[in-house]
């Protein structure tokens, strides 16, 4: 309908226009609060007040917790528990476990999807906690299940008549028996007689969460999976919760250094069957054998960020002493190695540094080249940086690219000094500091394959650490490899990035030494991103995602490129056992800028919201001490 008066749809339009420039006009003004706001917390954070209380704040919590590692397995720990509140803790625990019990969703739910059969091989076990383990099985919301049990040699009087009485009152209930040849076998003979679409494993002295099997039918029956592991906990001899252990969403490169899936695991049984089920051979880990194999195989893997299952501590048990069963290390060593055999990988397959761990070394590639990119303004940072390069890297040769950020005269004669001592290609930069133009400067005048990003601040502590670093651009589908980085007092710097955390990405464990809730922040894996402040790239790829973005100056530019090189379809990966101490922001001020922040979150926001594959939704993210979330 046309307009009635005339000039009404031009007024309508100035209208318009005018609102739009006032809406510019406040985004301006609120952008420039940020902007001072930003300043002002900066001047405060470089105060000799603030800088000098933070860093007595942060040698009190790192002496606590040295002395509580210091003491963990002396008589007085404790009574350092108690004055510290270790038992605090595990009350915390206990409380956050039963409210989540509250809130499962599944609880008042009885689910009878897919047939799910239980395989539980069983020798010589206590009654009362094989009573525990089958009746955990039968109060399943999940109805539809079979439990089927294989008894391996002695059983004992008690717990035989327990079984005998259990089958007779549920057809559920399958018992068989096998002649004491070990658990492979034992596993191997109830999957004979196993009928579900899926086999989930339970031990004969651990418990199955009520609302276990319906997690996992939920997650199984759509079809796109054919293998999920849950979270688990420890708990004692009683039963009480001790301790949760949670995981990272699947992640191939830490399954190549320990069998973290642990409980709960469920299969699809043909999956299973076509993976050649259990070999003997690798009695000990013989879990860990098969879920290689299935891997090999095509398995499609995923994770429930639930505890599902409670794992009781004893004293010969894994869950308690890791070196309880040594012959268990090396079957998952033996396991291991055959799957490098079966995929045709140039490595060998070593102990780790961690208890019951491994380390696949991956040697480089025949006449790969590598070159060292540092970003610098200070010749003392420098020199400090190039000399512990030359005294603590063996194995590899590297070439230097200095991108130096011009300052005074003094100065600068002072860096292209010591560059040329170094025998360092110089690359000078001038203007305002932006990390992303000068890496991208210096990586244009690299000819090697391999390039790794190094911050002046930053020294080596192992000699291998480059080996290490740029081993781990070898394994296949690897884009970006970071480093275990340290401060000096011996507390995590990084080691991996988390979305959604502090400022839409945080440093997990940042001033922890380690942690009991996420052990895995000492273990190679993937991780969302790595810190630019060393972090190896293979040159073809830094060129083809375009370098940094120059848009990051300074903050997220290293999580942007980590992010993009995903999005192409790499994967990121901490290698842990390239070990180094960084003296971070020793030459700018911490923090994030507003402009830095807001254009990160319109580009990757989606990611930020849906959440880090690789952490768990069971930690906080407000903060970066790996604590329980509510």
């Amino acid at each position: 309908m046309p307009d009635r008066r005339p000039g009404e749809r031009e007024a309508r339009l100035e209208e318009a226009l005018r609102e739009l420039k006032e809406a510019r006009n406040e985004n301006r003004a609120l952008r420039a609060e940020m902007g001072n706001l930003d300043d002002r917390l900066a001047a405060l954070e470089r105060s000799i007040v603030f800088r000098g209380l933070r860093a007595m704040g942060l040698q009190g919590r790192l002496l606590q917790r040295k002395t509580g590692q210091a003491l963990l397995r002396s008589p007085l720990h404790p009574l350092y528990a108690r004055l510290l509140g270790g038992r605090h803790a595990e009350r915390s625990y206990e409380d956050w476990l039963s409210r989540h019990r509250r809130e499962d969703p599944l609880r008042e739910v009885a689910t009878n999807g897919a047939l799910i059969s239980v395989l539980l091989p069983t020798r010589s076990p206590r009654a009362e906690w094989l009573r525990q383990a089958v009746e955990s099985v039968a109060a399943q919301t999940h109805t539809k299940w079979q439990l089927c049990v294989c008894v391996d040699g002695e059983i004992g009087r008690e717990a035989d008549a327990f079984l005998r009485h259990r089958g007779k009152e549920d057809s559920r209930v399958v018992v068989v028996r096998s002649g004491g040849d070990g658990i492979s076998a034992a596993l191997n003979r109830a999957l004979a007689v196993a009928q579900g679409e899926f086999v989930a494993f339970l031990d004969h002295d651990d418990v199955l969460e009520p609302t276990a099997l319906a997690h996992a039918g939920l997650r199984l029956g759509g079809g796109l999976l054919d293998l999920v592991y849950s979270d688990e906990d420890y708990i004692d001899e009683d039963g009480t919760p001790l301790q949760p252990n949670f995981k990272p969403g699947w992640s191939p490169d830490l399954l190549m250094t320990c069998m973290y899936m642990g409980h709960l695991l469920v299969a699809r049984r043909t999956s299973v069957l076509a993976a050649g089920g259990f070999r003997p051979q690798m009695d000990g880990a013989q879990d860990y054998d098969l879920v290689l194999r299935m891997v090999d195989s095509g398995a499609r893997v995923g994770h429930i960020s639930r505890v599902l299952y409670h794992w009781r501590r004893l004293g010969g048990s894994t869950a308690l002493r890791q070196a309880a069963k040594p012959y268990a290390l090396e079957a998952g060593r033996r396991a291991l190695e055959d799957a490098v055999r079966r995929r045709g990988w140039t490595a060998d397959v070593l102990l780790g540094d961690l208890p019951n761990s491994y380390r696949v070394e991956t040697a480089l590639r025949a006449k790969e080249s590598v070159s060292i990119i540092i970003p610098t303004r200070s010749s003392a940072l420098l020199a400090r940086c190039l000399e512990a390069l030359r005294d603590k890297t063996r194995s590899v040769e590297y070439r230097l690219i200095v991108a130096q950020h011009r300052s005074t005269e003094i100065e600068n004669e002072r860096i292209e000094v010591i560059a040329d001592s170094h025998d360092a290609v110089l690359v000078p930069y001038e203007g305002p500091f932006n990390f992303s133009t000068m890496n991208n400067a210096a990586a244009r005048v690299a000819s090697s394959d391999l390039l790794v990003f190094l911050n002046d601040d930053v020294e080596p502590v192992s000699e291998d650490w480059l080996t290490r670093l740029c081993g781990a651009l070898g394994r296949e589908g690897v884009g970006v490899a970071g480093a275990r980085l340290h401060y000096p007092q011996g507390s995590i710097q990084h080691v991996g990035m988390v979305l959604g955390m502090s400022d839409g990405v945080g440093h997990l464990g940042r001033h922890l030494l380690r942690s009991s809730y996420w052990p895995w922040i000492e273990f190679s894996r993937e991780v969302s991103a790595v810190t630019g402040a060393c972090m190896a790239v293979r040159r073809t790829l830094f060129e083809r995602l375009g370098g940094f973005d120059t848009a990051f100056p300074v903050n997220y530019n290293d999580v942007d490129f980590c992010l993009r090189a995903r999005e192409a379809g790499y994967r990121v990966v901490l290698e842990s056992g390239a070990v180094l101490i960084h003296r971070e922001s020793v030459t700018r001020r911490r923090g994030t800028s507003a402009e830095e922040r807001l254009l990160f979150h319109q580009r990757w926001g989606h990611l930020v919201e849906s959440g880090d594959e690789y952490f768990t939704p069971n930690l906080r993210l407000d903060i970066e001490d790996l604590s329980l979330a509510r």
